[in-house]
């Protein structure tokens, strides 16, 4: 049975979501090869002012041209690139083609993720109208993550398939990955993290926020925060980044909150759109929340 047959079986998707992922995990493969033996040097800036190095032009270049090639697409929309790529289709794919790029050197385990939604005017909506969304993680395994707002599956790559077991709801208070250290001399901050650290979390934080997610959803409980500091912009990007992990959250009975709202419930105002995030078992998020 190849991939789109067992997404077909495991989760509730239409044709064209199942051809975007097996499109997306074929490229992944192809990516993961190079991955493991191309330099990461300096190149050039995004949009946002962050150094793309080697690999995340790579990646961008891999999943795009994938993309590309699929009729059902009509926007590919790209951490990395300043504006959406038009085409016919009318479905949508956003996506941050490598998150975590500046710990490769690192050894440390990275990803990309990617939401789709059926349509290819974004502006004006909400996350919850993605119809599905997912990741890869590359690491000592490649690693595919999916879904469709009802299960999550997640598989490993064995070199030839992807060996799939659903992901377990989060009731566990196991670890608190605590995004942006700079606010430790934050009083506040430090006095949320001894709130939540009364709870049993163990801290576990590697830089790259996919992972640290995944690790979260492996452990089948914690919480995942990136705060802001009082003036300052927030770093990750609602569509390519806290969008589509959010929607595994909520999938997973957990929670997805910044500031304002809930993330799915976040207007889409712009391609590059920026949010703080706390995302994780629901007891946890409030307790962060609130504290």
């Amino acid at each position: 049975m190849n991939l789109q047959d067992r997404i077909s079986d495991l989760l509730q998707l239409d044709n064209h979501c199942i051809e975007i992922i097996n499109s997306a995990a074929n490229a992944a493969i192809e990516f993961y090869g190079d991955y493991c033996t191309h330099l990461h040097e300096n190149t050039t800036e995004n949009v946002h002012g962050e150094t793309q190095k080697r690999l995340d032009l790579q990646a961008d270049d891999v999943f795009t041209k994938s993309f590309l090639k699929l009729d059902c697409i009509g926007l590919i929309c790209s951490e990395e690139q300043d504006q959406p790529i038009s085409a016919n289709g009318e479905y949508s794919v956003c996506f941050d083609p490598l998150d975590g790029s500046s710990v490769i050197e690192a050894n440390f385990a990275t990803g990309s993720v990617f939401s789709v939604y059926s349509t290819t005017s974004l502006i004006g909506l909400t996350p919850r109208a993605q119809k599905c969304s997912f990741y890869f993680i590359y690491g000592p395994n490649l690693l595919l993550t999916i879904t469709d707002g009802v299960k999550v599956y997640t598989g490993k790559f064995n070199g030839f398939d992807f060996e799939f077991k659903q992901v377990q709801k989060l009731t566990k208070n196991a670890v608190l990955a605590p995004g942006n250290f700079k606010l430790i001399s934050n009083a506040t901050f430090v006095k949320k993290i001894q709130e939540v650290c009364k709870h049993g979390l163990a801290l576990r934080y590697s830089g790259a926020l996919v992972s640290d997610v995944h690790m979260l959803f492996t452990r089948a409980g914690g919480l995942f925060v990136r705060p802001v500091e009082n003036g300052k912009k927030p770093k990750l990007r609602l569509l390519y980044e806290c969008a589509p992990l959010a929607l595994i959250t909520e999938t997973l009975e957990g929670s997805a909150k910044c500031l304002e709202s809930n993330i799915l419930d976040l207007t889409i105002t712009d391609y590059h759109q920026t949010t703080d995030v706390c995302l994780g078992k629901t007891d946890l998020v409030k307790l962060w929340m609130q504290s």
